[in-house]
Formats: structure tokens, sequence, C-alpha cells
């Protein structure tokens, strides 16, 4: 076997080094998706790049392949499944809730856009609970009036989310050193509303199950309801509950004094829960928001990369045995995505979920080294980059007050450019570390920046800025992948990823099956 001059390997080393740090200004393909940030395609290695055989020549191994790898493919059926997060406080909270719980006063706060459209109900309640005679202004601002613990003239909405369907990974080597990967998949999402609320204190500090008698002897648009701390939600297809958590609700202070002697007197929980908490399908209704559980089938973003690795030799000719032979392999993975051929997330459904990049377009790029030790294990980490190409969507809710939170009255045209997103991944292998069992784990860190949102139609009533405040997340996960070999081109595997911490992100946990062929 030729060696290659240690000066010349060093160089090849330094140049591939330099290119992977380099690269960081671009680097990997993630998904802008807090509830699928690093959707995963096959239970193999990431890191294999049909390179099996060279490296067991390498390694003077005996090489029980008839031929080099050149095209490989997965079929992996999966589920993914999360019923909490944690929020932009790092605690956790019902996934409806991460951004912050929907706030029923908040939507009373700020100005009327240009050309709005009729809102009756929520008009009735800001004449009510906020009388013209004390508050004359168009443009609705009172602070104290808004929660900060989030419990008085707020919903709780406990979702369970469900993620169902396969994914087909194809890789193909087009010289030694490089090659092209496409990943694409299919999939059933559904986000309903919990059937179980969680349950509530009671103002004497006892804890209670309340059962759902929802609303009622309502006496008119200002009149006053009969409450046990729940509100069941009408309408087709809903069969679940949006929750208010009263806790503490009659020991809310107002924090201004000069505002608590004018709001004082009606802002109350009968009168809240009146004109607005048990009318949230009607007000729903007037501002064209579908509430309605979630479930649509759909193809998930197609992804196409090329990449190239090589692995470089080192101790192979060594006498002493401090100095284990070990395989450097240095590799640069480049990725585009094009957003799914199904259908585009209506911003207007309350609880919908997208199929990939939140409907954008994606590119990425990653680099990374291995060291695959002789005798043992490979340890191996990367580092990636990806960017998220600008985006118009017509009718998405935007906020018209810093007070506002979750719910939004009023929508508009924008223009969104979502913020990039940086990963880091640390990976622990071992091939054939059982008879025929190979297995690899592996932490991964995914961080979105916050987004860029834009009117198409300047309005000076719209605060998009609220938006782009909370749309930064972080999530961390570890991932682990279990592979058997059952004849020369033919592996079963198993993957599990589990999250580990996450910031304003779903708590997703996936279980992926394998069937892998390499020829």
């Amino acid at each position: 076997m030729t060696v290659e001059s240690p000066l010349k390997t060093i160089s090849r080393i330094a140049f591939a080094i330099l290119f992977i740090s380099t690269s960081q200004l671009l680097n990997a393909l993630t998904y802008d998706s807090r509830h699928d940030p690093y959707p995963v395609f096959t239970s193999l290695d990431p890191h294999i790049f049909l390179q099996t055989r060279e490296r067991d020549e390498l390694k003077n191994f005996p090489v029980e392949w008839n031929r080099r790898e050149w095209f490989a493919f997965s079929i992996s059926p999966f589920g993914q499944n999360a019923n909490n997060g944690r929020n932009l406080c790092h605690k956790i909270a019902e996934l409806g809730d991460l951004s912050g719980r929907w706030g029923m006063i908040g939507m009373l706060m700020g100005a009327k856009p240009i050309d709005a459209p009729p809102t009756p109900t929520l008009d009735a309640a800001r004449d009510y609970l906020f009388p013209r005679a004390l508050f004359p202004t168009n443009n609705l601002n009172v602070p104290a009036a808004i929660d900060g613990t989030e419990q008085f003239g707020f919903f709780k909405v406990p979702l369970n989310y469900r993620k169902r369907g396969a994914r087909f990974d194809i890789y193909s080597k087009i010289s030694n050193d490089f090659g092209v990967n496409v990943k694409i998949g299919v999939a059933d999402i559904a986000q309903r509303l919990s059937m179980e609320c969680i349950p509530v204190s009671t103002t004497s500090g006892e804890t209670t199950d309340y059962s759902y008698t929802g609303c009622e002897t309502v006496i008119n648009d200002c009149g006053f309801v009969n409450m046990t701390n729940e509100a069941t939600l009408s309408g087709e297809d809903v069969t679940a509950s949006i929750c208010i958590d009263s806790t503490n609700a009659a020991d809310f202070n107002y924090t201004d004094t000069s505002e608590s002697s004018k709001i004082l007197d009606q802002l109350d929980v009968n009168n809240v829960n009146a004109a607005l908490m048990c009318r949230l399908q009607t007000i729903a209704d007037e501002i064209h928001l579908d509430i309605k559980n979630f479930e649509e089938t759909g193809v998930e973003d197609v992804r196409a990369g090329l990449y190239w690795r090589h692995a470089f030799l080192f101790n192979n000719e060594s006498t002493n045995p401090c100095w284990e032979e070990f395989l450097l392999i240095p590799f640069v993975l480049v990725e585009g995505s094009v957003a799914s051929f199904g259908k585009q997330r209506n911003r207007q459904k309350a609880f919908a979920l997208s199929f990939g990049n939140d409907d954008h377009e994606a590119m990425g790029f990653t680099g990374g080294i291995n060291i695959d030790f002789a005798e043992t294990i490979e340890i191996g980490g990367e580092a990636g980059f990806t960017h998220f190409f600008e985006r118009r969507f017509c009718n998405m809710p935007i906020p018209t007050s810093e007070l506002q939170s979750g719910i939004f009255p009023y929508s508009t045209d924008v223009n969104v450019s979502p913020g990039n997103n940086w990963h880091f991944g640390a990976k622990l292998s071992a091939r054939h570390f059982v008879g025929c069992l190979s297995v690899y784990a592996q932490y991964f860190l995914v961080n979105h920046d916050p987004d860029c949102i834009r009117l198409r139609k300047p309005d000076p009533a719209f605060k998009p800025r609220v938006l782009e405040e909370r749309s930064a997340w972080r999530s961390q996960l570890a991932n682990v992948g279990f592979n058997y070999d059952i004849s020369q081109t033919i592996s079963l595997g198993l993957f599990w990823q589990a999250p580990l911490s996450q910031v304003n992100c779903y708590k997703s946990t996936t279980i992926l099956g394998s069937f892998n062929a390499i020829f």
C-alpha cells in the first residue's frame, strides 16, 4: 500500500480544516421547525458516506465486500410525539403557550389597522370593560390591566402533537471522494387540544380537577357568568377544551395606582369571563381564526446535497504501542431544500404546523471531522449553518400591541425572513460493537436566530417586532442508532431521538426504524 509523505498529508489536512472553518459562514441544513428541528431519515451512522470498504482496506481489515459501495438507500417509518415544551423563560409549558398564553384582555389593546374588518364582539368588550368615558382613546394601552403571571384573562392551550410517516434517504458516489444524496418524506401531522386540563389552584390554595361544565347563564353581551375556571370550546370537530387558568384571579392586583381607580370596578373575573373568555369561539369566527383541531397528510421538504470526504491513515507503520493506528476523515456537506409539495401552512389555522421549513426554501453547509480508531471506536464532530430564504405570506396574524400574547385580532400580508440556524454535533460510534451490531450516539444542538418580519403594506397599527422578539428558539437532542447487518448489503436499524433541553421549543421524541441497503 502506497503511503503519502508526511508533508503532503499534513498539507491536505490543513486545507481540509481551513475549508471547514471558513464554511462556518454558510454552514448546515437543519429545519426552521420548533416541533422537528433536526429530522432524521435513517438509522445509519450519519457519517459513513459509502466508505466502509475503503476504511477496512486502509486499516488492513479482512474485506468481505465483493465491490466498493456506490449506492445506498434507506426506507424508514417513524413516529414523533410531544405533549409539552419549554417556553422563553425555560419553564415547562403547554405546546400552545410556548410564546405566551392566549391573552384575551390584550386583544382590546392597540389601534385598529387601516381597513380593519369589523370585530363587534371585541368592540363591545372594549366599551364595556374600558368605558369610553374613562378611556376615550382609539389606541388603548393599559399595561396595568394585563396580569404578568398570565393567570387572569388568559387561556392556557394544552395540545398533543403527533407525527407519523416514512422517510427515504438515497446516497450515491460520483467519484472516490465525492457523492450526492437525496432525502424526502411523507407524514401525517396532528395537533389536537388535550382532553385533560392541568388542575388549577383556587384562591385558597387547594388543588381541584374541574369538570367541563363550560360557560353558563350568560345574561347578555355584558352580563355575568357562573364559571368553574374552565371554558369548553364549541364548533365543528372541536372535541376538547382550552382551559382558563384562574389561579389567584381574585387576588390579581393592578400595578399602576392611577389606572386602578378607573378599571377596578369593571375588570373583575365575572365581567372578563362574560365579555371575552366565554366568547372565544365567536371572537375567533369574527377574526377568521380557525381554532379547530389540526390534522393533515403531506410531503415533507425535498432535500438534496453534495458531499466530500477523504480518509487519511495515521500510525500504520509505527512500532510504538502507544500510537494506535487511526483514520482522520474530514468531510463537508452542502445541502438545499425545496419547500413541501403539499399544502402551504394556513397562518389562520391556530394549531397548524408545517411539513418542513415552515414553507421556506433553505440552503445549508456542514463541516466536520471523524477519528476512526482501527481497533476500537470512532469519535467525531460537526458544525453547520442553515439559511432560509424570504417568503411572502398572506393574512398572517400580527400583534397590534406589545400587550398581546398568543392570539391577535388582526391579520395582514407580510414578508418573513427566518433567522439562521446554527448547529453543533458530537458523535461516538462503534462498528460491529457486538457481533454484527453497530451503534452510535450523538449530541446535537440547534439554535435558531430571531426572524425578520416586514409588512407588505405599511401600517403603524401593526407591531411585527413583538413576534420577532419571540421567534428565537433552541433545542438540544440526543440521537442513538442501532443497526444489525443481516447480509453483506442489507441491515435493519432502530433510531431514537430524545429531547435534552429546549427554549421556546417542543420536547419532541422520535422513534424510527430503517431498512438499509448498500450496493
